[in-house]
């Protein structure tokens, strides 16, 4: 009934999630495809009016490509661990990536170019408080080569957003940029193969808002391998979350450490 509740009142919010999600094509067009779930529990969240939030997250994840560029998206959602609370919180983005340029040179043991993207994506939040937050980005990414790293790139985007605080327009509303690196790696320490990943949003001023620095790398175990099976599909470790002037409010600063399992099929 809650989140019935959630999703009647947030009927904009979530048109734009069905737009977003309706657009998002996972068929055998997909050469190669990556799913994933994983849940995180943390302590220390910061929110406009309290502090000290402890908070669960659940994540869909799906990336997927082919010759002409790939899709990811991911949908979170949120509970709130604190007595007598009833907040819970949805949040989705999709990005597509269309390749318009790449480099025939093969992987060295230097940094190297690999691919140009044009990139086009969008998100959508809602919970149950009536906070709402709605954009569109739109700009270039490019992925390179980088010994031992499974990925490594560069978003440069324009970032479009309209947000709603308590049923009122907010004052981050407006365009500004967004420049979000994210890579992932493995290594393996004697028998132990250990997996990290992440990435930074460095997300521009707009007037009445202020630039925001949002950083979440990850460092876990592959607990698959350690029970004798396939590598990378069960990971166990920790995600450091840092939000610096949170929802673009200048001081509202955030760093927790999470505690996280992953399962990728």
């Amino acid at each position: 009934m809650m989140v019935k509740a959630i999703l009647g009142r947030r009927v904009g919010a979530w048109a734009v999630v069905a737009s977003i999600f309706g657009g998002a094509d996972t068929n055998a067009q997909d050469v190669w495809r990556v799913q994933s779930v994983q849940v995180l529990h943390g302590s220390d969240f910061e929110e406009f009016d309290r502090s000290g939030v402890d908070k669960t997250t659940a994540t869909y994840e799906y990336t997927g490509g082919g010759e002409y560029g790939f899709q990811y998206f991911y949908v979170d959602v949120y509970r709130y661990d604190e007595k007598g609370s009833k907040d819970v919180e949805f949040f989705g983005e999709y990005y597509r990536h269309f390749k318009v340029a790449g480099s025939r040179a093969k992987p060295g043991r230097r940094l190297s170019f690999k691919n140009l993207y044009l990139t086009a994506a969008g998100l959508a939040g809602a919970r149950s408080n009536d906070t709402e937050v709605v954009a569109g980005l739109f700009g270039a990414t490019a992925d390179f080569n980088i010994p031992t790293f499974d990925y490594a790139a560069l978003s440069m985007l324009t970032y479009v957003e309209a947000t709603s605080i308590n049923g009122r327009r907010g004052s981050c509303d407006g365009t500004t940029y967004q420049v979000t690196p994210f890579w992932r790696n493995s290594f393996q320490v004697r028998k132990l193969r250990f997996v990290t990943q992440g990435f930074a949003d460095f997300i521009g001023a707009k007037k009445g808002c202020a630039a925001q620095i949002i950083f979440q790398p990850q460092l876990a175990l592959d607990i698959g391998r350690l029970l004798g099976g396939k590598d990378d599909r069960l990971l166990l470790g920790v995600e450091h979350h840092v939000w610096d002037n949170k929802f673009g409010v200048r001081g509202l600063d955030e760093s927790t450490t999470q505690a996280m399992i992953r399962f990728r099929f």
